[in-house]
């Protein structure tokens, strides 16, 4: 069946209906119709907000732009407006909102704080500009679709490396892009992320209150039913956590995202896995068994793929345990090597044993009680400032001192 035959159906079943009308209209030959337009809105608005992943309001607004002066505040532009200010403009294909729908969209929400919006003010941009160039000359639109990438390429640990092309229409497209121009936030596009008016995206969160223990294999599967704009599954630590701030910021979170990357402590690997879509199973596969192997790896080149050079011993890890972990390893292993040619990384000025401690940290999210004393406490430390571990140093090293403070305290008073 045709998308939309039984709401057009039913809609006609309404028309010049006495029983769902509230004013009568007189005409010339003394008929009379019935105005349904509240009725149509609702039923309309309903329609759109259970289609929100596949409906026609990009062309509806196309084609009610051209016709209603954006003077004239019409309920059913608004409806669409609010439709297509709630999609994200990137996943619109060029040629479904026309130029003159995109003005009317930009001109509702422009410095309008209150209003929804999907779409960060770069990917406003970047959508205005591609459309110009296609009313323009396909040549200008499709190098212009080369030059401006989308945000989750330019997000991209080794970004695509795009040559400055000059094409011979540019200045027609200029003018054809000069009406959007006002409505564009420039100033936003300082930060990829801003969005004019108030973001669309609610997050909810789904909770497993299970602890689980030190030692055991645990498995479980999310099924995400539904895609949506943005979706992550994660493990966390039932210490040193805070339930208020987003998993992948912490050093206790693990989270896997929607669109394929893995995250913990604020560092992204981007491409870890396939995207999420309709139907997707995660298995979570923990096996606490595995902190002593874990261990012994770094000392043996097992599971591993990058060696540490320390001043007079070779230890082994993973690269990206040791990415997600530091923001400073992130950088020095995804950005200045080449993974292939260069496998190893080097630290003349740490000994071994110091970082055995950094990287039994970053394996399993603590230091056991015996391996710092006061006495080999300030090496690590100071370890910890260079790779930036600050929650290393908090939560680990100043508890280990003041613990070690304490007992020399009580001894001291016991022998006195």
């Amino acid at each position: 069946m045709t998308r939309g035959y039984s709401l057009e159906k039913d809609l006609n079943l309404l028309i010049n209906n006495p029983k769902y009308s509230d004013i009568e209209i007189l005409c010339e030959d003394e008929k009379k119709l019935y105005d349904l337009q509240d009725f149509i809105m609702k039923t309309f608005k309903n329609t759109l907000e259970k289609n929100c992943d596949e409906n026609y309001s990009p062309e509806l607004l196309s084609k009610l732009a051209e016709k209603i002066p954006l003077t004239e505040d019409n309920i059913l532009l608004n409806l669409l407006v609010e439709a297509v200010a709630i999609i994200p403009l990137n996943t619109i294909e060029f040629g479904r909102l026309s130029i003159t729908g995109l003005k009317y969209l930009l001109s509702c929400t422009h410095e309008k704080e209150e209003t929804p919006f999907a779409t960060p003010e770069y990917e406003v941009f970047r959508y205005g500009a591609i459309l110009a160039a296609k009313q323009v000359l396909n040549e200008a639109y499709i190098t212009l679709m080369e030059q401006l990438l989308i945000l989750e390429q330019i997000r991209q640990e080794n970004p695509v490396q795009i040559e400055n092309k000059i094409f011979v229409s540019h200045q027609k497209v200029a003018k054809e892009l000069e009406p959007l121009v006002k409505l564009i936030d420039f100033r936003r596009i300082k930060d990829l992320n801003d969005n004019r008016g108030m973001s669309n995206y609610v997050y909810d969160d789904v909770s497993a209150k299970v602890v689980l223990g030190n030692k055991g294999v645990f498995e479980w599967d999310v099924i995400i039913e539904k895609s949506c704009t943005s979706a992550a599954v994660g493990v966390c630590a039932s210490e040193n956590f805070n339930y208020e701030t987003w998993a992948g910021y912490q050093t206790t979170g693990w989270v896997l995202g929607s669109i394929g990357y893995c995250c913990n402590f604020g560092n992204y690997i981007e491409n870890y896995c396939p995207l999420f879509g309709d139907g997707t199973k995660i298995t979570v596969h923990l096996d606490m068994n595995k902190e002593l192997a874990l261990l012994q790896s770094m000392e043996q080149n097992i599971q591993n793929d990058i060696e540490i050079l320390c001043n007079e011993k070779k230890l082994y890890g993973c690269r990206m345990i040791l990415a997600t972990k530091s923001e400073m390893f992130g950088k020095l292993l995804y950005y200045r090597m080449k993974e292939d040619s260069e496998p190893k990384i080097s630290f003349p000025t740490i000994n071994s044993s110091v970082m055995g401690t950094i990287l039994e940290y970053f394996y399993t999210g603590s230091i056991k009680d015996e391996t710092l004393t006061k006495y080999n406490i300030i090496e690590p430390f100071d370890a910890a400032d260079c790779f930036q571990l600050l929650d290393l140093q908090k939560s680990v090293f100043i508890n280990n001192l003041e613990k070690n403070y304490t007992n020399n305290y009580l001894q001291n008073y016991c022998n006195f």
